[in-house]
Protein backbone atom coordinates (compact mmCIF):
# COMPACT_ATOMS: atom_id res chain seq x y z
CA UNK A 1 0.00 0.00 0.00
CA UNK A 2 1.64 3.01 -1.09
CA UNK A 3 0.37 6.65 0.15
CA UNK A 4 -1.44 8.63 -1.58
CA UNK A 5 -1.07 12.87 -2.15
CA UNK A 6 -3.06 15.13 -0.34
CA UNK A 7 -4.24 13.58 2.82
CA UNK A 8 -5.10 9.97 1.77
CA UNK A 9 -4.38 6.87 3.26
CA UNK A 10 -1.24 6.19 4.16
CA UNK A 11 0.36 2.63 4.63
CA UNK A 12 -0.27 0.83 7.14
CA UNK A 13 2.89 -0.69 9.62
CA UNK A 14 2.09 -3.15 12.61
CA UNK A 15 3.78 -2.39 15.45
CA UNK A 16 4.99 -5.44 17.67
CA UNK A 17 3.87 -3.89 20.82
CA UNK A 18 0.63 -3.82 19.98
CA UNK A 19 0.18 -7.06 20.79
CA UNK A 20 1.39 -6.99 24.06
CA UNK A 21 -1.74 -3.97 24.90
CA UNK A 22 -4.20 -5.48 27.25
CA UNK A 23 -7.46 -5.30 24.53
CA UNK A 24 -5.51 -6.46 21.52
CA UNK A 25 -6.68 -9.44 21.07
CA UNK A 26 -10.27 -8.96 22.16
CA UNK A 27 -10.39 -5.92 19.82
CA UNK A 28 -9.41 -8.29 16.99
CA UNK A 29 -11.66 -10.79 17.48
CA UNK A 30 -14.33 -7.62 17.70
CA UNK A 31 -13.33 -6.32 14.33
CA UNK A 32 -12.83 -9.72 12.37
CA UNK A 33 -16.42 -10.56 13.46
CA UNK A 34 -18.12 -7.11 12.01
CA UNK A 35 -19.71 -8.20 8.69
CA UNK A 36 -17.93 -6.43 5.67
CA UNK A 37 -19.79 -3.63 3.53
CA UNK A 38 -21.34 -3.94 0.21
CA UNK A 39 -18.80 -1.69 -1.27
CA UNK A 40 -15.49 -3.72 0.39
CA UNK A 41 -17.23 -7.56 -0.69
CA UNK A 42 -17.77 -5.70 -4.11
CA UNK A 43 -14.07 -5.51 -4.07
CA UNK A 44 -13.78 -9.13 -3.33
CA UNK A 45 -15.69 -10.00 -6.08
CA UNK A 46 -14.01 -8.02 -8.96
CA UNK A 47 -10.59 -9.31 -7.38
CA UNK A 48 -11.74 -12.77 -7.69
CA UNK A 49 -13.22 -11.81 -11.17
CA UNK A 50 -9.92 -10.53 -12.33
CA UNK A 51 -8.22 -13.07 -11.12
CA UNK A 52 -10.28 -15.65 -13.15
CA UNK A 53 -10.44 -13.34 -15.98
CA UNK A 54 -7.49 -11.16 -16.38
CA UNK A 55 -8.73 -8.57 -19.03
CA UNK A 56 -8.50 -5.31 -19.90
CA UNK A 57 -12.13 -5.01 -18.50
CA UNK A 58 -11.75 -6.89 -15.73
CA UNK A 59 -8.52 -4.96 -14.50
CA UNK A 60 -11.00 -1.44 -14.68
CA UNK A 61 -13.92 -2.63 -12.63
CA UNK A 62 -11.49 -3.90 -10.08
CA UNK A 63 -10.14 -0.48 -10.29
CA UNK A 64 -13.18 1.42 -10.05
CA UNK A 65 -14.46 -0.77 -7.01
CA UNK A 66 -11.37 -0.21 -5.39
CA UNK A 67 -11.73 3.42 -5.97
CA UNK A 68 -15.62 3.49 -4.56
CA UNK A 69 -14.86 1.50 -1.52
CA UNK A 70 -12.02 4.21 -0.63
CA UNK A 71 -14.63 7.12 -0.66
CA UNK A 72 -17.17 5.21 1.74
Amino acid sequence: MSSLKEGGPHSFRFQNMWVRHHSFLTTGKDNRSQPISGSEENVASKERQYENMQTTEAREELHAAQATCRLT
